[in-house]
């Protein structure tokens, strides 16, 4: 087998690309460059066992074991969710509104994407990243270790705000906000392989976050969350019940809703 044969092996091609990148280590651009080349037998075969792994619908981000979020790679395992291109809205919401922020929390912190780019951006700031998974806080770790972050973020074991002390400027969350009456219409590759924990949560989620987060909140503090795309009116009736207002609404590439800022209302 030619690389250019392995390189349209399945579609799309660039699930192709990925994997043979993966396989033999060499990038995307050298492989097109390369294209007539011979595989080895060993790469070919390794590369054959990672194609019947995908046409099994497992997420090339977990054949591969990492993803992009943000612009940097993060490591990923069937412990924790995907980093998606929607959930950067959060991140931008962050940016756009709190850049002086110096403590953060982040509630189901899965890989640490969320915490780490905002750490990474947010030079100032410190942080802890909360998760009741002890596999996720593992990947967590692993990530932070890689952007050199451990001085400047504690993981601990938590369900929710349980075993969490202190307050910040900014709380930051995306919860397991899917009904279950949606599995039918979600796709096989998240419904097979990623962790039904934080998958899973409907509305729950946001009434835990508004009932408890007041108490660590510093005085202008902002929740900020992501949100399922019908869920915007829901969500924020949950929060003004519990005395929030809404401080902004970011919609998403695709210009869904996705995420919510929050903060305490204090005009009364």
């Amino acid at each position: 087998m030619k690389i250019k044969d392995a390189l349209h092996f399945i579609q799309p091609a660039l699930e192709a690309r990925i994997l043979l990148a993966h396989a033999t280590g060499f990038s995307q651009e050298y492989l097109i460059g390369h294209s007539d080349d011979e595989l080895p037998p060993e790469i070919q075969a390794q590369f054959l066992s990672l194609i019947e792994r995908r046409k099994s619908h497992e997420p090339i981000a977990y054949i591969i074991g990492k993803k992009e979020f943000y612009g940097r790679d993060f490591k990923v395992t069937k412990d924790v969710l995907i980093p998606r291109p929607d959930s950067e809205t959060l991140i931008e919401a962050v940016l756009e509104c709190n850049k002086d922020a110096k403590s953060i929390l982040e509630l189901g912190v899965g890989s640490g994407c969320l915490l780490l780019t905002l750490l990474l951006e947010l030079k100032q700031a410190i942080a802890t990243g909360v998760d009741i998974s002890p596999e996720a806080l593992e990947i967590a770790t692993q990530n932070a270790a890689t952007y050199n972050m451990l001085d400047r973020c504690k993981l601990l074991q938590s369900n929710w705000f349980e075993n969490i002390s202190g307050k910040f400027d900014i709380i930051i969350s995306n919860p397991p906000y899917i009904e279950e009456n949606e599995r039918s219409i979600m796709a096989p590759e998240t419904l097979q392989y990623e962790p039904k924990l934080a998958l899973f949560g409907g509305l729950e989620p946001y009434k835990i976050i508004a009932e408890n987060g007041y108490k660590f909140l510093n005085e202008n503090g902002r929740i900020y969350v992501e949100i399922g795309s019908s869920q915007e009116r829901q969500v924020e009736e949950i929060f003004a019940f519990n005395g929030y207002k809404v401080v902004a609404k970011h919609r998403d590439i695709e210009n869904r809703m996705r995420a919510m800022v929050f903060a305490l209302d204090r005009s009364e």
